[in-house]
């Protein structure tokens, strides 16, 4: 989580107490502690989704937690190239969107995702179905 040298992640953000899951990736030197300053800054994405969707500032969300999943340390996930990264971030977010009834308690998606199409690659279905029964196993402890 706090390394990012040669490693990129796929993060989730939730709050429960808000009811609000935020799914992202990064391939950041700083990981995702240090994209997620990012996230929290006076122009951060994660903070604008927050903020016009629950109406208050992120500061309230004592609650806030970040799950972070390392990608494979292969040269698609690692370099500047994003579409490995924004496939498995797509398929993390709709299984996690189809899934949400069964949370407890459920959640609203914050976060917007494009669709690439190597989400159809085997590979990248496999990894965010990992991270995904992993976070749906972990949640209701968090």
């Amino acid at each position: 989580m706090f390394d990012g040298f040669n490693i990129a992640y796929v993060y989730i953000w939730f709050s429960k107490k808000y009811r609000v899951m935020y799914v992202g990736q990064t391939n950041s030197i700083r990981g995702t502690l240090g994209r997620a300053r990012n996230h929290i800054g006076k122009f951060g994405t994660l903070r604008y989704r927050f903020e016009d969707e629950i109406g208050e500032r992120l500061e309230v969300a004592d609650d806030l937690v970040l799950a972070s999943y390392a990608l494979p340390q292969e040269p698609e996930y690692i370099g500047l190239e994003t579409s490995y990264r924004e496939a498995v971030e797509y398929l993390v977010q709709a299984d996690l969107l189809m899934a949400r009834g069964t949370f407890i308690p459920s959640f609203k998606l914050i976060s917007k995702v494009r669709y690439t199409d190597r989400a159809s690659n085997a590979f990248i279905k496999k990894y965010a179905f990992e991270i995904v029964t992993d976070f749906t196993a972990r949640y209701p402890h968090y």
